[in-house]
């Protein structure tokens, strides 16, 4: 069995961690708990994407607040800071566009205040109609009426996010107005690390240091995963080796947990996936079995 691994002390620097997606809803927002859990990622990451809630919560919700909290201590603790507007749970229509424009505004004159490095809308193009509001005219508004509404109100990097398996739609826009472009990265199956990585050097190709990939694991729905976890941590390995090789910033994105073990780190019986350990330590250790 190899084992390959970074010289002692020596970290990814990409690596970020994506967080909140549990805890910023009650009843599982707990300060003791996240305090304790961003002390435990600080120590192997500097990045973090934190929970991004939809436009139809405004500012001072529960749920946009237990976000601030979370963002309050993680810059407290250093890390560069990445958090959002996103339509999930709505279809956006070109009657509601003007409100989700009216909310990106609110919420980044929110993340400005309290320190957030990068401000970013998340798949929009996964929730229109598609009638009064196509893709095409959402795709262009993020890349560029977005940005540019709330950049009176947010000084920090403005940047979009979006499916991988919408990069050739996505890739001949450009940038537009924004300063940087993520990728939701998932593969088309758990099986898949060979066209997973094909569709990162894709996306790294296109937008070189100004991308990073906002989302990454080994399938967006793990009901379908069949693998054992020995095979979950070869697969991991190789699509983080691949990362690492790029010298691309990327967010590891898994619930911490969930009683019916679909897409957790810590399963129902008190145990950890094999990977998870080895994956947060920010090093490359990698194991073939």
């Amino acid at each position: 069995m190899a084992r390959d691994t970074f010289p002692s002390g020596q970290k990814w620097g990409g690596a970020g961690m994506n967080y909140g997606n549990e805890r910023a809803f009650n009843p599982y927002f707990d300060q003791t708990i996240i305090k304790n859990d961003l002390a435990q990622i600080r120590r192997y990451f500097d990045k973090i994407r934190i929970f991004i809630p939809s436009y139809i919560y405004g500012v001072s919700n529960p749920i946009v607040l237990n976000c601030i909290y979370i963002i309050d201590q993680a810059k407290a603790l250093g890390f560069h800071v990445t958090w959002g507007v996103t339509s999930t749970e709505d279809t956006l229509t070109a009657a509601k566009y003007p409100l989700f424009r009216a909310a990106a505004i609110a919420r980044a004159q929110l993340a400005e205040a309290h320190g957030v490095d990068r401000f970013a809308t998340n798949e929009e193009d996964r929730h229109v109609d598609d009638t009064t509001l196509t893709k095409a005219q959402i795709r262009d508004y993020c890349l560029n009426d977005i940005p540019n509404a709330i950049s009176a109100v947010f000084t920090g990097d403005k940047s979009t996010n979006y499916a991988e398996s919408d990069l050739q739609d996505w890739i001949p826009l450009g940038k537009g107005a924004t300063d940087s472009q993520g990728m939701n990265a998932y593969g088309e199956n758990e099986y898949t690390t060979g066209r997973f990585n094909r569709v990162i050097d894709l996306f790294h190709a296109a937008y070189g240091s100004t991308g990073y990939i906002s989302e990454w694991n080994l399938h967006y729905d793990w009901t379908q995963l069949t693998m054992s976890q020995a095979r979950q941590r070869t697969e991991v390995r190789d699509r983080q080796r691949h990362l690492i090789a790029l010298n691309i910033d990327a967010y590891f994105f898994m619930y911490s947990h969930v009683n019916d073990d679909q897409f957790a780190c810590k399963l129902a019986d008190g145990t950890y996936r094999l990977f998870w350990w080895e994956l947060f330590d920010g090093r490359l250790p990698v194991e073939y079995n």
